[in-house]
């Protein structure tokens, strides 16, 4: 099991490990150190490296690209909305995230071990679990704000996750994979079960797996993956949330709950690590030596 981590500037980092990236990330696209080049003479040569540490790399990775940084005008949906019903909001989620899934999956994003040839994508979503606190849980899911739809975003992420509307939205979303998710049409909604376990251990980290919230709620797979600080502070908040929902009293032992990620379908080697791998989620193998 790996745990999410985010590499801070001016660290090594491997490539965000997400079934959403774009085509051609993998680690095959970059010749590995064993992969010497050989001469003319037949002599091996040292290949250049890329330096990680060079100002120009890391700056072009955020360099300001006007054609792509902006959105074309007659696409944008300016138009003001009253506040949808809850039961119009979660139809309308759904509808989106099947949206997403199609999408992600004909652009490529998606591994094809992530697609299901049934219609209706499992594990699919079912009503709240019935136990003995399920009124806390109906509370926190019956909460929200006005539905802002995520993909409809300007500039860079980074500056998109600062917007407090967007933040909502995101934690309402997990909070409700956090919920409803369940591994097979019928069963019991899984993460409460994993809540429970956490809490009769007195441990303050919640496991998630990228496959489940990358098949459940794609968006905030892909986002995971690109923006891990700002993403998993949400998710630590609506963790918490749920918890405490369930066990009133568990911030006396533990004051805070952190999300750790697993299942990253992507493994990258120690060698393969360059400057646009910084500040992503990742999953690495490799042998340091002193």
């Amino acid at each position: 099991m790996s745990d999410s981590k985010e590499t801070p500037p001016g660290s090594l980092a491997p490539s965000r490990s997400s079934p959403h990236s774009s085509p051609g990330r993998s680690s095959s696209s970059f010749q590995r150190a064993g992969d010497t080049p050989v001469s003319r003479r037949g002599e091996e040569t040292e290949p250049e490296g890329e330096d990680l540490f060079d100002d120009n790399n890391i700056e072009r990775d955020y360099r300001v690209i006007p054609e792509l940084d902006r959105y074309d005008e007659k696409m944008l949906d300016k138009g003001e909305y009253d506040e949808m019903e809850t039961d119009d909001r979660r139809k309308a989620e759904r509808l989106l995230n099947k949206r997403d899934r199609e999408r992600a999956q004909r652009e490529g994003r998606v591994p094809r071990a992530f697609d299901d040839d049934e219609e209706e994508p499992r594990p699919k979503r079912r009503r709240r679990i019935q136990r003995d606190d399920e009124e806390g849980l109906e509370d926190i899911e019956e909460e929200g704000t006005a539905f802002v739809n995520l993909d409809e975003y300007h500039g860079t992420l980074r500056e998109w996750l600062l917007n407090q509307k967007v933040k909502d939205e995101i934690c309402r979303r997990f909070r409700l994979f956090l919920t409803s998710y369940s591994e097979k049409d019928g069963d019991k909604a899984f993460y409460p079960g994993c809540i429970s376990q956490m809490c009769a251990s007195n441990k303050a980290s919640l496991v998630v797996s990228y496959l489940h919230l990358s098949t459940s709620v794609p968006t905030l797979a892909i986002w995971v993956a690109d923006a891990p600080r700002q993403m998993l502070e949400l998710f630590d908040q609506e963790a918490q949330r749920v918890t405490l929902a369930l066990y009133a009293d568990y911030d006396k032992i533990q004051p805070q709950i952190h999300v750790r990620i697993k299942d990253l379908p992507i493994v990258d080697s120690l060698r393969d690590l360059r400057a646009m791998h910084l500040n992503a989620l990742v999953k690495v193998q490799g042998v340091v030596t002193r």
